[in-house]
């Protein structure tokens, strides 16, 4: 799930915690990105809509604010689209991604 190594878990870490405004620890952050990063690997639609649903719907989930979820769900697409852990955002970037997804 971390294709970069130790180095992508805990540059993510990093991100979860200062992008995020929750009671969470960064285990559970980490653990609903995880979540999240499963969930958009599925290739067939429906099922990967149906496994966010669930996501969003979990117990710890529930304790994250719309934004909050946003900014897991934003920073779980990002390996997809990185080739390398210097493509990541900065915490100002990763907001700024996050606030563009809609969530319902």
């Amino acid at each position: 799930m971390f294709p970069f190594g130790e180095a992508q878990r805990e540059r993510e870490r990093e991100l979860l915690i200062r992008c995020t405004d929750t009671r969470l620890g960064a285990e559970e952050l980490l653990y609903q990105l995880l979540c999240v990063r499963e969930a958009l690997q599925d290739e067939d639609e429906e099922s990967r809509e149906e496994a966010l649903d669930d996501w969003k719907r979990s117990r710890i989930a529930a304790k994250l604010s719309e934004a909050d979820r946003r900014v897991v769900y934003a920073l779980a697409a990002m390996p997809m689209s990185c080739s390398s852990l210097e493509e990541y955002p900065d915490e100002d970037t990763l907001k700024q991604k996050a606030e563009k997804i809609g969530l319902e």
